[in-house]
């Protein structure tokens, strides 16, 4: 999860992107890290389907290592669902599309001050991409879903 400070002053764009790098970068590392200790593996004897096994999953490590390498995420590479599975242990970070989620209290207060309804409002909106464009737009998808629920609500309540 990925809280922004939209008070802050800085600019949300760069922080999605730094954000977004320091994924990337952690798992071109457990990749790379599984890389080598295949490499290393593979100078050692063993049975022909141990070895087809290692080969095959170093073949797909690479791949994803060249996705992550252009700034893309694991998500990119396109896995068949046997190569997802045969990654999954590595809990890479940018495996699965990006997913902006926005969440909205609300309370309605009677004249009194006392809280007379509260309500949480959540939803989600899948990202189109990986970068901070894509990002924001999924973000003002979801925004845009939580403040219709929330104003329909509020109106219904006060009326």
């Amino acid at each position: 999860m990925v809280v922004l400070d939209g008070y802050g002053g800085g600019s949300l764009t760069d922080e999605l992107r730094r954000f977004r790098e320091e994924l990337l970068f952690a798992d071109l590392e457990i990749v790379t890290n599984r890389i080598d200790k295949l490499k290393d593996l593979a100078k050692k004897t063993k049975p022909t389907n141990q070895r087809e096994l290692e080969e095959a999953e170093m073949a797909l490590l690479q791949r994803v290592a060249g996705v992550l390498e252009k700034g893309e995420g694991a998500a990119a590479a396109h896995l068949r669902p046997d190569e997802e599975k045969t990654i999954r242990s590595f809990q890479l970070l940018t495996a699965e599309a990006p997913v902006a989620d926005v969440e909205l209290s609300a309370k309605i207060l009677g004249e009194d001050g006392k809280i007379v309804d509260a309500k949480t409002f959540r939803a989600s909106a899948l990202a189109k991409g990986a970068d901070a464009p894509a990002a924001a737009a999924a973000l003002n998808d979801a925004f845009r879903q939580t403040a219709a629920a929330l104003v329909a609500w509020a109106a219904a309540a006060i009326q």
